[in-house]
């Protein structure tokens, strides 16, 4: 793709800015949640958490295409298709009022953020081969620097008594500005039959058990990290009796939490290995998750979902970096099917605890969440490495 003769750095500013940008369809819904549900008639918690999911049915179908997106299309019109499709969802959801139309809104904001993480993810590692992991943390760790920036302004902006309507059209023009910017950044274009011929087939790489394992792994991270966070504020003011702004800043507090994790996870990693650090996440996640979910007032929940952000938070990008490492030639083949995966564990996620607490409550749901960091640090034991690439 020709992307080292490129100034890598203002690649890698556009991406970081895509990814935070990104974290707006998971605060905007969350943080808004009370407020939507009772305008849009989401009566049910089923329903509430089919709205927060719908998202994810969209990443999913059009991150299993992202890669031949990229390829066909290349990185400009993609990042402008992408923030064209978001932006129309965010617009119907403002303007709808009943549920299966703000659902299907979702639905199609979903479609537009699913373009674009495998390949940014994929481009980012083939400009800084040196150092996957690390780039790889950078990238997804703007996520949720983005998360608590906009966590900020949407708190502010309620209490200067905006309209939810208002503050989704508002991030409408925030997720536009980097459609508008890839015009004009030092983009790759479409992909060359040359570059394709040199890339590790997929199907060498789908067969291998130990990246089998990682997918599984991703799934039940993303069921955690994603699950909790939609949950997060709603759970914070349904269980505990706290404000609606108290329950944002617990959102906000999961956020930062998550921001320094991933910022940190490269120390950790360098001390402790790949798999040790996956089993100490784990157990963290499974204690904290467990802990929150006990009626010990509106502290201690909001603390130990803090504590909860801190375990969760460099399990993702380490396994794409992790599987960057073992298949280096791969392309972004792997980081499709890995993010997919994900984006499946992410819908799962907020269902599966909407149905629990329809049959059991929220905080006996919270605490079953604990299962998922439980399964994958089981399946950690299983992880065998192939001969590198």
């Amino acid at each position: 793709m020709g992307t080292k003769a490129r100034p890598r750095q203002v690649i890698l500013v556009l991406c970081c800015y895509c990814m935070a940008a990104n974290s707006i369809l998971l605060v905007a819904p969350a943080l808004c949640l009370s407020a939507l549900a009772v305008d849009l008639g989401l009566q049910s918690e089923l329903q509430k958490g089919l709205f927060l999911s719908a998202i994810l049915w969209g990443m999913v179908l059009t991150s299993l295409l992202s890669g031949w997106a990229a390829d066909r299309l290349g990185f400009r019109l993609l990042l402008l298709l992408s923030t064209l499709l978001q932006g129309v969802g965010l617009v119907q959801i403002s303007l709808v009022q009943s549920p299966w139309p703000a659902i299907a809104g979702s639905f199609l904001a979903g479609l537009g953020r699913g373009m674009i993480s495998a390949p940014l993810t994929a481009l980012l590692c083939t400009l800084y081969p040196e150092n996957r992991t690390r780039v790889t943390g950078i990238f997804h760790a703007f996520f949720h620097i983005g998360m608590v920036a906009f966590i900020l302004l949407t708190l502010g902006l309620l209490q200067l008594g905006w309209n939810w309507r208002i503050i989704f059209q508002l991030f409408n023009g925030l997720i536009l500005a980097y459609g508008v910017a890839a015009l004009f950044a030092p983009l790759p274009g479409p992909s060359t039959p040359a570059a394709a011929k040199d890339r590790q087939p997929l199907w060498d790489v789908a067969r291998q058990p130990v990246f089998v394992l990682l997918m599984a792994i991703s799934f039940l991270t993303a069921i955690v990290e994603i699950g909790a966070g939609n949950w997060l504020p709603y759970f914070i003011e349904l269980t505990t009796g706290a404000s609606r702004t108290f329950s944002g800043f617990g959102l906000l507090l999961f956020a930062v939490a998550l921001s320094v994790g991933r910022i940190a996870v490269f120390s950790l990693l360098h001390k402790w290995g790949v798999k040790p650090y996956f089993w100490v996440a784990g157990l963290v996640c499974v204690g904290s998750l467990l802990l929150a979910a006990l009626p010990l007032g509106a502290l201690s929940t909001t603390f130990w979902l803090a504590v909860l952000g801190l375990g969760i938070s460099g399990v993702y990008p380490t396994l794409l970096g992790y599987a960057g490492d073992l298949f280096p030639r791969a392309g972004s083949a792997i980081f499709i099917l890995m993010n997919s995966t994900a984006i499946l564990g992410g819908v799962a996620g907020p269902l599966s605890i909407g149905l629990a607490a329809d049959a059991f409550g929220l905080r006996p749901a919270m605490g079953l969440l604990a299962l998922a960091p439980l399964g994958f640090i089981v399946l950690v034991l299983l992880i065998r490495e192939p001969p590198r690439s």
